[in-house]
């Protein structure tokens, strides 16, 4: 990236900055996926050419997915989720004590059964629920944090 310019952030070593002039190249890489940005079209066709040079790239005009968000952009907003990490949730660590509810129950759930939990299953689980409420669910965040 330095030979084509760019200088790696301080702070952020996978966030490169090209800058000259009024033109700005702003490109986020995060092991095999990224996002590239310009206020300048003709700018971003050159570096796209310069780096298709040297690399064998993927390249979408429009954002739709980016480590594990899927984002839905228009004019008013940007939406994200993460529907397939909550769908793989849900099918590796289904639970036989686990149900859908629409409304609160008028009971609460029995907490303990007997059983010992497994560790690495239920650690593996809290990870995958911290990186959801980090990701596009912050709602999750206290639930998860008290778990933990």
């Amino acid at each position: 990236m330095e030979a084509l310019g760019f200088k790696s952030d301080e702070l952020e070593p996978s966030l490169y900055i090209f800058c000259r002039c009024d033109v700005y190249i702003i490109v986020w890489v995060h092991i095999d996926d990224g996002i590239v940005l310009s206020n300048s079209k003709v700018a971003l066709g050159e570096f796209k050419a310069n780096l298709m040079k040297s690399l064998d790239l993927q390249w979408s005009p429009n954002v739709d997915k980016i480590v594990g968000l899927n984002l839905a952009v228009s004019d008013e907003m940007i939406a994200i989720n993460q529907n397939q990490l909550i769908q793989q949730i849900i099918h590796d660590y289904r639970c036989p004590t686990w149900h859908q509810f629409t409304t609160l129950r008028a009971t609460l759930p029995t907490t303990h059964t007997g059983n010992a939990i497994n560790p690495a299953s239920y650690q593996s689980v809290i990870g995958l629920l911290m990186y959801l409420s980090l990701g596009s669910k912050p709602d999750l965040t206290f639930s998860v944090n008290y778990l933990v």
